[in-house]
């Protein structure tokens, strides 16, 4: 895959993800990636002895911290005014 996140990269990828795999698709660090799994914020599944990031949840995630992003930016402008 190339280095650079596009949506069709996202689409493309399949739904259970390696560990560094997730943190490059989602511009994370691998540590980050495994801290959300053990804190239960994303879902993941061991296969054969290998984490793998369940896609949907990672893209939950990131949906909700975006949304946070926003509230955040709407708050900071009202105190402005």
């Amino acid at each position: 895959m190339p280095d650079y996140v596009t949506p069709v990269t996202w689409l493309a990828a399949p739904e259970l993800l390696p560990v560094s795999e997730a943190a490059r698709l989602a511009g994370l660090t691998p540590e980050l990636i495994r801290w959300l799994v053990k804190d239960g914020d994303i879902d993941a599944q061991e296969v054969g002895g290998e984490l793998l990031i369940e896609k949907a949840s990672l893209s939950e995630w990131l949906e909700a911290l975006e949304d946070l992003a926003c509230i955040q930016a709407v708050q900071a402008a009202k105190a402005e005014e």
